[in-house]
């Protein structure tokens, strides 16, 4: 199977971004494109491609190998007891949402603001593409009912893995631990 992308049109230009180890399947097309693609795990430059900028990558990646029973053994002190917090405390809540919700509060709190509405974009496209692959969470004060953060989320079921989409934090008012949090019930998600 190809990279997973997304295309951007504008009128007869196009910008295209893959994220994948196996290189992406290009359609033809009338016009002028960019094609971006991110390769995670193998950076080898493969033949008809080229780097625009050396010691540069559009994406940061980590791989978190879930097959561990305690995967989180590994982690930090802090992260461990980040992890641990969660178990103990009452006030928040996570839950998955639907796009128009979580699109909500991506265009209060995401980051960076100028870029929001396309980020909406490129996770409608997601959602078109892999209906059921894309997972929205929201952690939520339980009390207020006030969103605090949120991560989008990606399932690619057929090659077993699940990649990052986006996400969005109010830093005003969420707790140290919330970032961990949503990332840990991803991870929860994914083994089950």
């Amino acid at each position: 199977r190809s990279a997973y992308g997304v295309r951007l049109f504008i009128k007869f230009f196009a910008l295209e971004y893959y994220t994948g180890d196996k290189e992406p399947v290009l359609e033809n097309f009338k016009g002028l494109r960019l094609v971006i693609w991110d390769r995670v795990t193998n950076k080898n430059i493969p033949k008809g491609w080229w780097k625009m900028f050396s010691k540069l990558t559009l994406s940061s990646s980590a791989i978190v190998d879930l097959s561990e029973s305690e995967y989180w053994k590994s982690w930090t002190k802090t992260l461990r007891q980040y992890k641990s917090k969660w178990e103990t405390q009452t006030e928040y809540g996570i839950r998955k949402v639907e796009i128009d919700e979580f699109a909500s509060y991506y265009k209060k709190l995401g980051r960076p603001q100028n870029l929001v509405d396309a980020s909406i974009d490129a996770l409608d496209n997601h959602i078109r593409a892999n209906p059921n692959g894309v997972n929205l969470f929201i952690l939520q004060n339980k009390i207020t009912g006030e969103a605090i953060s949120g991560i989008g989320t990606v399932d690619c079921k057929e090659v077993n893995q699940s990649y990052y989409l986006m996400a969005f934090l109010d830093k005003k008012i969420a707790p140290p631990q919330a970032g961990l949090w949503l990332l840990n019930n991803w991870f929860l998600h994914c083994k089950s």
